[in-house]
């Protein structure tokens, strides 16, 4: 499953050739792209036309709440020291 935020989701748009060729890699390996409601939302602040966002949601399968729990997951994330936030991120 891939999640993707709202810079991954702007630079689709704008034609990024490297994001483009990364989400159709991800698509032929039938992984299910997603984002979060929040990026989502970030997304939807434009500048952006109603047939852009139909375009870019047509690749997003599922748009993810987010709940509480999820929220305090994210908060002791970001107050974990760099080093440990990179190791986490490698396992």
């Amino acid at each position: 499953m891939i999640h993707l935020d709202a810079n991954y989701l702007i630079d689709f748009l704008k034609g990024d050739l490297t994001i483009t060729r990364q989400l159709k890699t991800w698509i032929v390996e039938g992984r299910s792209i997603h984002s979060s409601a929040i990026a989502w939302s970030e997304f939807l602040c434009g500048p952006i036309e109603p047939a852009e966002i139909d375009s870019v949601r047509q690749m997003i399968g599922q748009i993810i709440e987010l709940t509480e729990t999820d929220a305090l997951l994210q908060q002791n994330f970001l107050i974990k020291p760099v080093a440990v936030r990179e190791v986490w991120r490698i396992a």
